[in-house]
Order: C-alpha cells, then structure tokens, then sequence
C-alpha cells in the first residue's frame, strides 16, 4: 500500500509522498450562484470565478485521484484560507475524511469547537470563523487505484 501525505499551498499544491505514487490533487476555485426555477426553488450553482466581488461566496475545492496500481493510505490534504476570504462554518465537505482546523497559521490544529485564540487582552478565547486559517483532512479509508475525490469549503470574499 502506497502511504502519502498531500500539502496545498492558497496557489499550488505540493505532494510530500513517494515518488513512485502517482497520487494528485489539484486545486480550484469556483463562485457559488444561487439560482431559481420556475417554481421559485432556489438551488446553488458553481460557476468559473472569474469575477468576484466582497461578500460573493467562494468555494476552494481540491480533486484528488489514484492513478498508481496500488492503493493509498493515510492520505492527510491540508488547505490553507486566503487572507480575502472569512470561513463559514459548516462548509467543508467531510467525505470519508476526519476535518481539523488552524487559527495560527498552520502551526497548530484542532477540532473547530476546541479551537481557541489568544485575544488581545491576553485571554483565551474560541476562535470565530473569519479567524481560520487552514483546514486539515485526514482521509478516513484508501484510495483505490483509479479512484478520485474532491474536498472542499466555503468562504465568503471580504
């Protein structure tokens, strides 16, 4: 079994694995629209972001795929939150994946509702979500030659 680990920077993403895996990811970024039908049922839509203004919502999505003969495991994708961009909470996608999270960073992850941060009195506070600044998952199964997955989270542009 193939065992890798995957960094992404905000622009490019670096694999710290073996060199014989042929495991990658890439890194997009979309603008989520919110349509309506007829009927007047909203839906969201992700749509190129090539235009984006303060307070559009953002979706950073990492696609990774298998393509050695061997599984992978103990794959672990950690992706940072541009400094333009406030968190929201709830939004990243949890797909066979244990998620932790930084507000310093990256030098330290944590669960979001452990997540704490020194204010500016000098007291220990939880962390809002305009305070992460990177998201860490850990995926919880192998990844089958061949097979692919995305991960994502949402932010809103400041």
């Amino acid at each position: 079994m193939l065992r890798a680990i995957f960094i992404t920077s905000a622009m490019a993403l670096m694999a710290a694995a073996p060199a014989a895996s042929a495991l990658t990811a890439t890194q997009s970024v979309f603008k989520e629209v919110v349509k309506t039908n007829e009927a007047g049922v909203q839906s969201y839509e992700r749509v190129d972001a090539n235009t984006i203004i303060p307070g559009d919502r953002v979706i950073y999505a990492l696609t990774y795929a298998n393509d050695a003969s061997e599984s992978a495991d103990d794959i672990v994708l950690t992706m940072p939150v541009p400094d333009v961009i406030n968190f929201i909470d709830g939004s990243a996608t949890e797909n066979n994946a244990n998620i932790v999270y930084s507000a310093d960073g990256g030098a330290s992850f944590g669960a979001r509702a452990a997540l704490t941060v020194v204010g500016e009195n000098g007291t220990i506070r939880s962390a809002t979500s305009e305070e992460i600044t990177h998201i860490r998952w850990s995926l919880t199964q192998p990844i089958s030659p061949g097979e692919q997955g995305e991960l994502s989270f949402t932010g809103l542009l400041k």
